[in-house]
């Protein structure tokens, strides 16, 4: 083995590699800031995190592993072909590329504020050095090489928003790079990032504690350091891991479709986690339905605000209909609270529900094939859903009191408090959700031997079979036949009819 490189060889490097990071902030702060779309604020806004996160792993001496990739990459050159550096000399590149990396953020918060009084006292390792020009440009490949994973990330996200993704998906988006950059570097350039790096955010989201991406680690604590701490905890669902890695996945291949790199990376990684039998939904049995309905939303509560609590209020809001519209109809959460007064409409004598998108995109489907027309159940009717309906504008929406969630979705409160209800009255489990609404109602179709044809369209399931491109499909009044044939054998519910006018119907 070959002597190793001097801590005065390993300084300059370090140093070198703090010139192009420089160069990447000054090309950053002056040219891609311009951008009307990003938010100098909100860029500088989790810096001060990361100096802090930097100074603990210095602290501690436990580096991550996007440190000890850069140190290594950066010591190569100055050794001899074969050899690897020895500790000590990873450990002093290491912590020269932490003392960059905070070095060069400091400098970036006062570009982005103006606030440069702030960062007076600087590392005296990188005294006297500043951006000396804009990284080098020669021809499309060496503008890809400009690009960071960082960079990258915010092209497509804004691209995303261009697209016109949900307030949601752009969150979840958002929790994704937030685990990424807790194993790849945000600067690293996007060129290099490769199969290892998609491979260790894999590994992370197999282990981090659930909830952990979406707010600041507990105790000042890495996500890395909250994963190993969580060798034997809770772990992200099947659908959860799938979905962080697949968005992760989603904007490197976006990356390669776009020219800044030449492949996409890690593109058979795939996540470890196998999907369990907990995390299928089951419908709601009968002792599950004769607990839910005899809970204060449906016996009578102490007021609007305090619907848990028993009383004498007897109030058909939203809490009210919507899972009795789920129960019987088989629709999902979402479509059912973003419905409007327009969308309870009489077609060829049959009311329905019309499940459809709005020009604004403030409705949403899941799928094409859930644009459909849903019969209304003769219950729901006779419960007084149309007398509810008949009092409202045009344009109004169904149930006006379930306020819109911080995602952008109608739903997202309501989930929330759906699952604390049924927490509470016994009625819900990791099994047991709001969706087990749809399984029931499926399942009450197939006890009235309705047709698959017909239950595909009354679910708004894909139907692929030969005959399905032919006419129209099942007619609202077939589907209306078999909707109406459906019962839930459960007297609280049988009950419910007898409220009459001692309710009140609020919009």
């Amino acid at each position: 083995m070959g002597e190793g490189p001097s801590f005065e060889q390993i300084d300059a490097a370090i140093k070198a590699y703090f010139q192009r990071a420089l160069n990447w902030s000054l090309e950053f702060t002056d040219v891609l800031m311009d951008d009307p779309i990003l938010d100098r604020e909100h860029e500088a806004a989790d810096m001060p995190e990361k100096i802090k996160a930097y100074k603990r792993q210095i602290a501690s001496g436990q580096f991550s592993q996007d440190v000890l990739s850069d140190a290594q990459e950066l010591l190569a050159p100055l050794l001899p072909a074969g050899d690897k550096a020895d500790v000590g000399a990873l450990r002093h590149a290491s912590r020269g590329v932490l003392r960059a990396r905070m070095e060069q953020k400091r400098r970036l918060i006062a570009d982005l504020t103006g606030e440069y009084e702030v960062n007076v006292s600087g590392d005296p390792l990188f005294a006297g050095m500043s951006a000396t020009d804009y990284p080098p440009f020669g021809g499309e490949a060496a503008q890809a090489q400009l690009e960071t994973l960082q960079s990258i990330a915010i092209r497509y996200r804004a691209f995303k928003e261009v697209r016109g993704d949900a307030a949601k998906t752009l969150a979840d988006f958002d929790v994704t790079m937030r685990l990424a950059y807790e194993v790849v570097s945000p600067e690293k350039p996007i060129h290099t990032v490769n199969d290892a790096d998609v491979r260790a955010l894999r590994d992370l989201i197999a282990s981090v504690p659930p909830n952990s991406g979406k707010a600041k680690a507990d105790g000042d604590k890495t996500l890395v350091q909250l994963a190993k701490e969580n060798a034997g905890g809770p772990k992200l669902g099947f659908a959860t891991q799938e979905k962080r890695l697949r968005f992760f996945r989603g904007m490197l291949g976006w990356a390669s479709d776009e020219g800044y790199i030449d492949y996409a990376p890690g593109a058979k990684v795939s996540i470890s986690a196998k999907k369990s039998d907990d995390e299928d939904r089951e419908p709601y049995s009968k002792d599950d339905l004769t607990l839910m309905f005899k809970t204060p939303v449906y016996k009578g509560r102490h007021s609007a605000t305090r619907s848990g609590t028993a009383g004498s209020l007897k109030l058909k809001d939203g809490k009210f209909w919507v899972p009795l519209i789920s129960l019987y109809s088989g629709m999902r959460l979402g479509e059912i609270v973003q419905l409007l007064s327009s969308d309870v409409v009489l077609v060829d004598g049959v009311w329905v529900f019309d499940i459809n998108r709005s020009e604004d995109e403030k409705k949403k489907v899941k799928t094409k094939t859930s644009v459909r027309k849903v019969p209304i159940h003769k219950t729901l009717i006779a419960l007084g859903l149309l007398d509810h309906h008949a009092n409202l504008g045009q344009g109004e929406r169904l149930f006006s009191d379930l306020a819109v969630g911080a995602n952008g979705y109608y739903s997202h409160n309501f989930s929330k408090w759906w699952g604390r209800y049924g927490k509470t009255f016994g009625f819900a489990s990791k099994t047991k959700v709001f969706h087990s609404f749809r399984h029931s109602f499926s399942d009450g179709l197939r006890d009235v031997e309705a047709p698959e044809y017909v239950l595909k369209a009354i679910m708004g399931h894909s139907d692929k079979s030969v005959t399905s491109k032919y006419g129209h499909g099942a007619s609202l009044a077939v589907r209306q036949s078999f909707v109406d044939k459906v019962q839930f054998d459960v007297v609280a519910l049988h009950d419910l009819l007898a409220w009459g006018c001692g309710s009140k119907d609020q919009g």
